[in-house]
């Protein structure tokens, strides 16, 4: 019997009025009126998202797109129907809260994020911290962030785009910015499968045979060209969670 009483536990806790058979004293089996079911999410978040079907306007226009520089290539030269997009040139993580966004001397970043309404937000950060010896204070700041941005839009998709990988940054030679990328990448990635958010990871659909960000992305190693924005773009199209797709009703 405390099998049942378990999974009856269970139904009550997942919202089910579902009731489940039980074995009677003599062996026999009472027929149930339902079954007992349970709410699944069976998304990895310690995986970027995986390909989906592309997203439609509509998606865009309930989005918000901020980051550094590198998100200034969308901005630019994007083509689809943002809702908000900005950025910060050599936008520290560090000063989020003091340093204006572009074309909006009087706000900052933070304050942006902090009044958007959209439902699907999207940060791009972490190339100018790239030279730090160590990411911990870095991924304090952004767990900060994160929690701020779960407080104030509890409804809201998080994705954190994982820096990627340009052909070259000053004061790193090809080997140190590789260990670089891997220190800050894996920072974001625990903090993606720690706060139950998503994280995308561009490199697949922008990068070259060599693992670099292709030359005709790129006007300086770096930023994005706009043949660059828009792969960019294509790719974080192709690449959207939904719960639908992963979140199911199990009955027993």
């Amino acid at each position: 019997m405390k099998k049942w009483k378990i999974l009856a536990v269970c139904a009550l806790m997942c919202g089910c009025s579902s009731a489940v058979s039980e074995t009677e004293a003599d062996g026999s089996t009472a027929q149930p009126s339902d079954y007992a079911c349970r709410v699944i999410n069976y998304y990895d978040y310690s995986k970027p998202v995986p390909e989906s079907a592309p997203a439609d306007d509509a998606y865009y226009a309930d989005s918000f797109f901020g980051g550094d520089s590198r998100m200034g290539g969308l901005y630019l030269y994007g083509t689809e129907k943002y809702g908000e997009i900005y950025y910060t040139t050599s936008l520290n993580l560090f000063l989020i809260d003091s340093m204006t966004v572009n074309d909006y001397p009087d706000e900052t970043m933070l304050t942006l994020l902090e009044k958007t309404d959209k439902k699907h937000i999207y940060l791009m950060m972490g190339i100018n911290e790239i030279r730090q010896k160590s990411f911990d204070a870095w991924a304090d700041a952004y767990q900060e962030l994160i929690d701020t941005l779960k407080q104030d839009h509890p409804d809201a998709d998080i994705y954190l785009i994982a820096t990627y990988h340009p052909r070259e940054i000053s004061g790193l030679d090809d080997d140190e910015l590789d260990v670089q990328l891997e220190k800050v990448n894996t920072k974001i990635r625990e903090l993606a499968e720690n706060n139950l958010i998503y994280y995308i990871d561009l490199d697949p659909g922008i990068t070259d045979e060599t693992g670099l960000m292709r030359t005709d992305y790129t006007w300086d190693g770096l930023h994005m060209t706009p043949e660059g924005a828009r792969a960019v773009e294509a790719y974080i199209k192709k690449h959207v969670y939904r719960r639908s797709e992963y979140v199911k009703e199990v009955c027993e």
